[in-house]
């Protein structure tokens, strides 16, 4: 009775070990095969920057997950563990705002009930909009980006892109506060965080500002990325862009005229704030913290940063030349002024004379006038009244 026994054990555990090893065999493959039949991106045309970043075993994963998304089905996967998964979904998602239907990804895990080790590992995304509502969208997105691009400046380099695509998003899109406290965004699903909710709904948080404008720069074909971080301890979102041969960032949250200050504050002088399109690294340093699970390229560039292409500029503390673009604004029946100073010395000596030594008066007819100073950036915006 005993040899019988023992027999059946041993047949047993053969049986299990031939069972995993052709579980695994069967993994491998339907793994191998589905890497095999995807289009690889071409990281420089597509501006796909986030996969051009990853090691070849994480482009296999990046590439597995993404045909999962895409196809909304169950794929084998590489064995990892969840913190590892969320990493590999942040990568895809950077990379493809258009999945605005991915709201997560689940995982299951597969054993040898015997000996415990791990068989195999299947995954597969979690949708916040169903099929049918991506199909009524999409096409709604497609209207929403043709009807932009439509206003697009004949002959614009890239900053001039840019910069359209940064007031269009400031002049179409109301940042949503009721998502941005908790609650759901204007479609219901997303709080405010995708291109759905930003292009159709006309209402988002930061996310949905950044992916939008990520989107619709890679549909003029340049290379935008996804970043995210911290902004006044709080998660925020931003981009990267490349520009006329140079990485900017740009938060085109922050250029939205009801938004908020740099103290969080809210304010209105009815224009769009435009300290933060096309900055440095060490500019978007004085204010955000960047934390992403890729790395960045470095933006060093000042070439097409807004004050510098505007000729808003100013230079060894040159109150007069200041004074003159204060001037000039307010004779061509402006509403507002405002411009850059190039360092703090320059910005402490232009500020302290034209306000606390009240010589704006000089340059601006009446008696009063509003004024606000970007400590972090040092810009200066005066308001007239």
């Amino acid at each position: 009775m005993l040899a019988i026994l023992a027999g059946l054990i041993v047949a047993a555990w053969a049986f299990g070990a031939f069972d995993r090893l052709f579980y695994l065999f069967q993994v491998e493959t339907a793994r191998t095969s589905a890497v095999e039949q995807l289009e690889v991106p071409d990281a420089e045309q597509s501006g796909r920057y986030v996969y051009a970043q990853l090691s070849d075993e994480d482009r296999e994963k990046y590439l597995i997950l993404l045909d999962a998304f895409q196809s909304r089905e169950e794929r084998a996967y590489p064995e990892t563990d969840m913190d590892e998964l969320a990493r590999m979904r942040d990568c895809v998602l950077a990379d493809h705002p258009e999945l605005f239907y991915i709201s997560g990804v689940q995982m299951q895990t597969l054993s040898n009930r015997g000996s415990g080790i791990v068989t195999g590992v299947t995954v597969e995304g979690q949708y916040s909009f169903s099929e049918g509502e991506v199909a009524a969208l999409q096409p709604q997105i497609d209207d929403a980006v043709a009807a932009c691009l439509a206003g697009l400046p004949e002959g614009a380099d890239d900053y001039g892109k840019a910069k359209y695509l940064y007031e269009y998003l400031a002049a179409t899109v109301e940042y949503d506060r009721g998502a941005a406290a908790g609650g759901v965004g204007v479609l219901g699903a997303t709080s405010g965080q995708t291109i759905a909710e930003t292009l159709v709904g006309h209402s988002a948080v930061c996310a949905g500002y950044a992916r939008t404008y990520q989107y619709l720069l890679n549909q003029l074909g340049i290379p935008c990325v996804y970043v995210t971080g911290t902004a006044h301890g709080n998660g925020h979102a931003w981009c990267a862009a490349y520009l006329d041969g140079n990485w900017y960032f740009v938060d085109p949250t922050w250029g939205d005229p009801q938004f908020l200050d740099e103290g969080g504050e809210a304010v209105d002088f009815g224009g769009i704030n435009y300290d933060y399109l096309c900055v440095t690294s060490d500019d978007i340093a004085t204010t955000h913290t960047v934390d992403c699970p890729y790395e960045l390229p470095a933006c060093t560039s000042v070439a097409d940063n807004y004050f510098v292409r505007e000729g808003l500029y100013v230079t060894d503390s040159d109150v007069e030349w200041a004074g003159s673009l204060i001037q000039a604004a307010a004779e061509r029946g402006e509403s507002f002024a405002r411009f850059r100073c190039d360092t703090r010395a320059t910005y402490d000596q232009v500020t302290y004379t034209l306000f606390d030594n009240r010589e704006i008066y000089r340059f601006i007819p009446g008696t009063s006038c509003r004024y606000l100073l970007g400590d972090a950036l040092c810009t200066v915006e005066v308001s007239f009244e």
